[in-house]
């Protein structure tokens, strides 16, 4: 097992816990060497000894992942040629269940196609949406890219009188972000498109060395904030890739890309830069007026998956948060990360909440159906954020918990934050094993994961095990 367990609290390593019933340990400090090489001054000492809530103390229930419906290309066909043609790849970006009482929801396809399931998860019907991953904007010999086409949808808040939902849309290959309002019909599911309205639209400079740098980046899923606004991570596009990284979008104010922004969903006020300094944050959740993020690092062994987390003000921001990319990939104290040659100055980033790293395998060791790698692999990589769990489904054992995973490894885990975001628990929660690429939560309370990739994609639901009768 690696030394470093892949937990942040400020700058304060947390050790993982290795199973649901071990005792918590002690909070391991950053190395002296790391402490020494860092030109910040690390903060102070963390309580010696984390506090005893269910979820890090309790061995919980036993839990397991249901599958609910499974589909193949050929059960989605793609319809962007006019002709229901079953697509090479099947790529599931988002679930979010209708905020009403009917336990339907949509399924996003990036490859352009929106499903309509009901409350048993079959298909009513389905209709597409521009998309750069469509058969149509694909030609003989193409490569699929994983970061464009249609990464997100989310519902609006008064749903039930306006029939508004929202896509993140990629149309273009190598092209830029818009988010298209649509108005929901369920009698004119075929037509849905013609009611779209471009609500944002972020144009992409073609500035890389290689325009296959340019297919990247685009970030996801969309949402709402308590204040009725529409918030959308952006990713740094991977504009200026190959180039210095002074070209690099994410740090700057003139440019969306990088960024979390809040968007007017009449797209009549112009958008704010809530927060920047973002490599691809493909998902996001709330808590109250907190939205935590995941940040997907890039392929080095010494770079970071990161959750990061910023309190939202629905004032226009006076200042603008760095969440630090591109100068460090992950916690700033972690001095392997000067990687751009320049000494990093602290001060002026918010470190992740928490984290880990890519040749960190104390994830894979700590779920017990997974083969653990050889010390020093470097693990291939990307966090998907869950939701902020408050419902009363699990009996308590999820309250105030972040679920999230990880689109390639196929753990489960579970993170717990205080009242100031801080977070003092972390352990593992289910094995998938497989791709899981988002989370939602049901009209049921419980928690929804969507997983598959290319030969399929499925919906699974995280139930607990009921003990045999007696």
């Amino acid at each position: 097992m690696a030394d470093r367990a892949a937990l942040l609290a400020g700058g304060v390593l947390l050790s993982a816990l290795a199973c649901s019933s071990e005792a918590p340990r002690d909070i391991v400090e950053p190395s002296a060497a790391a402490r020494a090489d860092s030109p910040a001054t690390p903060p102070a000492r963390a309580p010696t000894q984390l506090p005893q809530f269910d979820f890090l103390s309790t061995p919980g229930p036993e839990l397991v992942l249901t599958k609910l419906a499974e589909f193949t290309p050929e059960d989605l066909p793609d319809l962007s040629l006019g002709t229901p043609t079953p697509h090479p790849i099947l790529a599931p970006s988002d679930i979010e269940f209708f905020p009403n009482d009917s336990g339907d929801a949509l399924l996003v396809l990036s490859t352009g196609l929106i499903v309509w399931l009901d409350r048993n998860m079959s298909v009513v019907s389905s209709f597409p949406v521009p998309s750069s991953s469509s058969l149509s904007k694909l030609g003989p010999g193409d490569t699929f890219r994983d970061n464009e086409g249609v990464l997100g949808l989310t519902f609006h808040p008064d749903f039930a009188e306006n029939g508004y939902f929202y896509l993140h849309i990629v149309s273009e290959p190598r092209g830029g972000v818009d988010i298209w309002r649509l108005r929901w019909k369920p009698h004119l599911v075929d037509s849905l498109w013609d009611s779209a309205k471009l609500i944002f639209r972020n144009d992409k400079p073609q500035i890389a060395t290689n325009p296959d740098f340019l297919f990247n980046h685009n970030g996801g899923n969309p949402s709402f904030g308590p204040d009725g606004k529409l918030y959308v991570a952006m990713g740094d596009g991977a504009i200026g890739g190959g180039l210095p990284w002074s070209e690099n979008q994410s740090p700057k104010l003139n440019s969306f890309w990088g960024k979390l922004v809040r968007i007017d969903p009449e797209g009549i006020d112009a958008p704010e830069i809530v927060a920047k300094g973002l490599r691809n944050p493909f998902t996001h959740t709330w808590r109250g007026d907190e939205v935590f993020w995941g940040d997907v690092g890039a392929t080095d062994g010494d770079h970071w998956e990161e959750i990061n987390r910023i309190v939202v003000d629905p004032a226009t921001p006076s200042t603008v948060p760095d969440y630090g990319w591109p100068a460090a990939p992950g916690p700033c104290w972690d001095a392997s990360l000067a990687w751009t040659g320049v000494p990093l100055d602290c001060s002026q980033y918010v470190e992740p909440l928490h984290g880990y790293r890519k040749d960190d395998s104390t994830y894979l060791d700590e779920d017990p159906e997974t083969g653990v790698p050889a010390p020093g692999t470097v693990n291939r990589s990307a966090i998907i954020l869950g939701p902020a769990y408050s419902g009363g489904a699990y009996d308590g054992y999820f309250d105030d918990v972040v679920l999230y995973g990880d689109l390639i490894q196929g753990w489960i885990r579970g993170i717990l934050f205080n009242e100031e975001g801080t977070p003092i628990a972390d352990r593992h929660v289910v094995h998938h094993g497989k791709w899981i690429t988002g989370f939602t939560i049901g009209p049921d309370d419980k928690i929804y994961m969507l997983g598959g990739f290319v030969e399929s994609s499925a919906i699974f639901r995280i139930d607990v095990v009921e003990p045999p009768a007696e």
